[in-house]
């Protein structure tokens, strides 16, 4: 059975544990930045029996909108709807806080990176809409698009 539940900081080495099962998303450069991110940004883990299998990592931007700037799942997990579950368990509990936006970037299908284009059909999956690609994208390399996707999590405002 898998459960979701807010992270903390004991969760962090577990999260970035995960993400190294993840070379083809994540380089080494991506691991200091999530490292450093995870000390000031929401995290949420998704846990089978006592053991971490994906996690997603939140910052608030403003008062209606928050941004997924990290997320993963145990390759051996893969599949099996933990990821979907996660960012439901996350829509819900940010939503509950008045969050009205969920906010995502990846990279630009513009690239034709396989990893990258099951990362867009996962969000698109997950409700996200693609709204805007840009490069350069500040903080983002030349050649690397960005891929802007947001998820609408209370359509009654």
């Amino acid at each position: 059975m898998i459960t979701f539940k807010k992270g903390s900081a004991k969760d962090i080495g577990d999260a970035i544990r995960i993400g190294k099962m993840l070379p083809e998303l994540f380089t080494t450069e991506a691991f200091k930045k999530m490292r450093n991110d995870f000390d000031d940004h929401e995290l949420y883990v998704a846990m089978k029996h006592d053991q971490m299998v994906g996690f997603c990592s939140i910052t608030v931007k403003n008062k209606c909108v928050a941004e997924i700037t990290w997320l993963g799942v145990n390759p051996d997990e893969h599949r099996k709807g933990i990821g979907e579950q996660l960012i439901g368990f996350v829509s819900r509990e940010l939503n509950t806080n008045g969050r009205k936006l969920l906010e995502v970037k990846t990279l630009d299908q513009s690239c034709d990176y396989e990893p990258y284009e099951r990362t867009r059909l996962f969000y698109e999956k997950c409700g996200f809409l693609h709204v805007d690609s840009i490069d350069p994208y500040p903080g983002w390399e030349v050649g690397n698009p960005c891929a802007i996707y947001i998820k609408i999590l209370n359509d009654l405002f």
